[in-house]
């Protein structure tokens, strides 16, 4: 776990004993007002996480929709959300598939829930399923109310949602970030298919595969693990559509443009 960093911690100093009296009020009050309880969360966000309300936080809440949801950016793209159940509830059996579906399809690998007292942090990790699988991993729970500020230990789950907390570099080059997956028919003579990968590797053998045909990211701290678990979601995909299945002397790479606007290509002639 990297080291807080001072000014970190002196915005927890400063911050914190009051982010937990605006939860406990909110408990007391069992607030259900969707401006209120996202004004508590905003300022959590703002003074304790080091985010810009104005430039950073955004409301993806959806009327009508039975939790509320606050986006934190990166320029223009979302850090993590936190799905923000009302407090006093209790979520702990309640599923969150439609919240791992929306971390998926908007390409986020960090997301929240909490009723503000239990904080559960997950990352995304896609996996064999009946369309394109997932699965969530629970990175760290943290009991807001609970946090003391002299034991390291009970700030670092706090850290990981910070604006400082570091985030691994990408050390792929763009020429070799987009490919081509390509299927052969039987003689090889022809390509049936070919489906774009777009990849990122990142310090320490993290690694990323977008399907851009699906809409789906596969993430893994292992190395080529996201990549097979997209190749598998493929052939699932070419089986259930077409009827096809390849093994892996039909199969090859190749380098796409990273301007390519098609997903999926068809009956494409070979050019060896």
């Amino acid at each position: 776990m990297p080291t807080i960093p001072k000014q970190v911690k002196s915005r927890f100093k400063n911050y914190l004993a009051n982010a937990q009296n605006k939860i406990i009020i909110a408990e007391k009050q069992f607030i259900e007002s969707n401006g209120k309880l996202l004004n508590a969360f905003k300022y959590i966000a703002c003074n304790i996480f080091g985010f810009n309300e104005q430039t950073e936080l955004t409301d993806l809440s959806i009327p009508g929709a039975k939790y509320y949801y606050l986006g934190v950016k990166n320029g223009n793209e979302i850090k993590y959300f936190i799905e923000i159940v009302p407090p006093k509830m209790n979520f702990k059996d309640d599923p969150f598939i439609k919240t791992s579906d929306f971390a998926i399809h908007n390409n986020i690998e960090r997301f929240v829930r909490t009723n503000g007292t239990v904080w559960e942090i997950y990352r995304n990790r896609c996996v064999q399923s009946n369309e394109y699988g997932q699965e969530q991993i629970k990175e760290c729970t943290f009991n807001l109310l609970d946090l003391n500020l002299k034991n390291d230990d009970y700030l670092t789950d706090l850290f990981v949602l910070c604006k400082e907390y570091p985030n691994k570099e990408i050390i792929t080059d763009l020429y070799n970030r987009n490919q081509w997956l390509g299927y052969l028919n039987e003689d090889k003579s022809s390509i049936d298919y070919m489906i774009l990968l777009r990849l990122s590797l990142y310090e320490g053998n993290s690694e990323k595969v977008h399907v851009p045909l699906f809409n789906v990211t596969y993430w893994s701290d292992q190395p080529l693990l996201a990549r097979q678990n997209a190749e598998k979601s493929i052939d699932k995909y070419l089986k259930d559509r077409y009827g096809r299945e390849f093994d892996n002397e039909h199969k090859f790479v190749t380098v796409a443009s990273y301007e390519e606007k098609d997903y999926l290509r068809e009956k494409v002639p070979v050019w060896w």
